[in-house]
């Protein structure tokens, strides 16, 4: 098994080869860190380098100001949401095999990249740790629209 700041990571074999994915949080600083690698025989640290990167920035102006700075109730449901989005964050399935031919989910162009700085009303906020993609919204035969 291998892991990264505590967190276990994906292993997987590639011909004669082993491999790991390694989730590296968006708030690491450039440096040398280690991955621990441990076996039935034991363990080893096995270092590697992250590299500095520079996202571009996003300065948004939003009219709605409870979007900007959320009042206590919509604290608490931020809050509550991060708990769960977290618990599935942290949550682990072993897996024969892995299928790493990814697609999309739909078609349409990329409207935000991963790691984009944004600021609403000049406040920074957290940087944008998804991928979206704006697309149609399709309305099905129940007349919902998803």
């Amino acid at each position: 098994m291998v892991y990264f700041q505590n967190k276990r990571a994906l292993v997987f074999q590639n011909d004669d080869w082993w491999q790991t994915v390694v989730g590296i949080p968006l708030e690491t600083k450039a440096g040398r860190y280690e991955i621990q690698l441990k076996t039935e025989a034991g363990g080893t640290d096995v270092p590697f380098l992250v590299k500095a990167k520079e996202y571009p920035a996003q300065y948004l102006v939003i009219k709605n100001k409870r979007m900007v700075n959320p009042n206590l109730k919509d604290l608490e449901k931020i809050k509550a949401d991060r708990i769960l989005i977290m618990e599935s964050l942290n949550a682990w399935t072993d897996q024969l095999s892995i299928d790493f031919n990814f697609k999309t989910p739909v078609d349409g162009r990329l409207s935000s990249r991963f790691g984009l700085r944004r600021f609403f009303n000049k406040q920074p906020r957290n940087p944008h740790s998804g991928l979206d993609i704006a697309a149609p919204r399709k309305i099905t035969c129940d007349g919902k629209s998803h």
